[in-house]
């Protein structure tokens, strides 16, 4: 066995190896099965080399440097995979620097091949898909963990007001508010039963002054529509009368003109007769004077009912100007306005009477378990709701404890006033109200939530910023996702190089 067989891989001479590849070359060609091996293996070289070289060109514009490259890669694979075939096939050990040159190739070609598969796999339109696919995923996780975020700040916020002093302060208020109150309950039923009296009478009077209310209103409304039937009467004669005038001006004007031709008649005949012998008043002068007298007659007439007629319309359009002044008066002293107010008010005093005779002589105790009850769960679940209830019945059980004579001493001395907590209240309704913005507008459900995957790629992603935006989140605590964002937009980008698409898709799982 030469010094190359016994140690293989130890840097033999050049000769020697020449001489042990030739060896094994004429060993395959003795046998058919490792010539098919050696034929099929080439074929699969040349396949990779296409394969390799197409992915390479993504990378390295430069086709000759490429072609370079590649080849060498795939003659180092070639060699490689059937040095350690024959050492194999021998029972010899592997040489390290053979299998390390092997790998090395292998991961490169391999890469570079499923680059170009993956290129003529995914289309343009494919990739916009995967594109939007990926936008949609990006921007639901970013929603999510935004979410998750303004609710962890909101509880913290929560947990720095119940902490905070003067929350403690605060409650200390309210405990003695709720004390005093107890402590003034009988008097606090009696005001109340008094207030309920006083109100009844009141409603008593109002509704006196509605029934007078209304009477003026039933009185308006009648004469306005008398006043409204006779108008329409007017409005309906008055087309008619215009139309009269019209015809009478015509019929006068046609009179005259015949007046006038008469009256021509007459002075040609008084002058020299209509043949031109003789003149003076003759009997065709008196003929033509009495027919004259008879235009004039009819003329008179016509110039009298077209006179009676202007009359009448002037007549009527100062008429139907008055009906309107005492219309548009009954419709102004229909009392509308005033009733309109009377009734809010006995809407109002009817609901507080009511409100005051449904209560019990435990009302006292109920606002305050009611008033405790809802601190109970503000302090649970932050609810910001829940604080401002609570604080109102605070308010409205200290201005009752003011309004009694008897309590009103004690009262003096209390206060709802939330202005101890008003920092750490502002900073928890700040983040109470982000996050009800966020589930209105960003949350799959919300109500003017749009859905994500039905969303184009550059509007999913103002989407998603948008709703980073409504969180009220500091930017320090939104920058990975907004970083996230901003690296989808540079990754999805048309212009993006061949290598953080490949990448993209690897890592989002596209192995072909």
């Amino acid at each position: 066995m030469s010094e190359a067989r016994r140690a293989p891989g130890s840097g033999a001479a050049s000769s020697d190896i020449v001489e042990v590849w030739r060896t094994k070359i004429t060993k395959a060609m003795a046998q058919p099965y490792l010539v098919a091996l050696m034929i099929g293996s080439m074929l699969l070289s040349a396949a990779s080399f296409f394969t390799t070289f197409d992915g390479m060109l993504n990378f390295m514009p430069i086709w000759a440097v490429t072609f370079c490259i590649v080849f060498a890669i795939q003659a180092l694979l070639f060699v490689a995979s059937w040095r350690l075939g024959f050492a194999l096939a021998d029972q010899e050990t592997p040489p390290w620097f053979s299998g390390f040159v092997f790998l090395i190739c292998l991961a490169t070609s391999v890469f570079f091949s499923w680059v170009s598969l993956f290129g003529s796999i995914n289309d343009a339109e494919t990739q916009a898909r995967t594109s939007a696919t990926r936008m949609h995923r990006v921007v639901e996780e970013s929603i999510v963990e935004t979410q998750s975020r303004a609710e962890i700040a909101r509880r913290e916020r929560g947990e720095a007001l119940l902490g905070d002093a003067g929350y403690k302060s605060w409650t200390a208020q309210i405990d003695a508010v709720a004390q005093a109150a107890l402590a003034g309950r009988a008097a606090l039923d009696a005001a109340r039963d008094a207030e309920a009296a006083r109100i009844s009478a009141k409603i008593q009077e109002i509704e006196s002054d509605k029934a007078e209310l209304l009477k003026s209103a039933a009185a308006a409304t009648a004469r306005s529509g008398a006043a409204t039937r006779e108008l329409e009467r007017i409005e309906e004669g008055r087309a008619d009368l215009i139309d009269r005038i019209k015809a009478l001006r015509g019929e006068v004007d046609a009179a005259q003109i015949a007046m006038v031709r008469k009256q021509g008649e007459m002075d040609a005949e008084e002058k020299g007769g209509a043949s031109g012998g003789g003149t003076g008043r003759g009997a065709v002068w008196r003929t033509l004077r009495d027919e004259k007298a008879v235009l004039k007659a009819h003329l008179d007439t016509k110039m009298r009912l077209l006179q009676e007629a202007e009359t009448r319309l002037t007549q009527g359009d100062e008429r139907a100007e008055a009906l309107r002044i005492k219309i548009a008066e009954a419709k102004a002293g229909d009392g509308s306005a005033e009733l309109a107010l009377v009734e809010a008010r006995l809407t109002q005093m009817k609901e507080r009477i009511g409100a005051i005779q449904a209560g019990e002589r435990s009302d006292v105790s109920a606002e305050i378990a009611a008033m405790r009850g809802e601190l109970t769960r503000f302090e649970t679940g932050f609810d910001i709701a829940l604080f401002d209830r609570a604080a109102a019945r605070c308010e409205a059980m200290l201005d009752t404890m003011k309004s009694v004579r008897t309590t009103r001493s004690a009262a003096s001395t209390l206060s709802c006033d939330r202005e101890t907590v008003a920092g750490p209240l502002s900073a928890l309704r700040r983040s109470s109200e982000a996050a009800t913005a966020l589930a209105q507008s960003c949350a799959p459900g919300g109500r003017s939530a749009p859905v994500v995957t039905e969303l184009a790629f550059k509007d999913g992603v103002a989407f998603g910023r948008r709703c980073a935006a409504l969180s009220g989140l500091p930017a320090v605590k939104l920058a990975d996702l907004r970083k996230r964002i901003d690296q989808l937009v540079l990754e999805e980008d048309k212009d993006a190089s061949a290598f953080v698409k490949t990448v993209n898709a690897w890592n989002d799982g596209d192995k072909l």
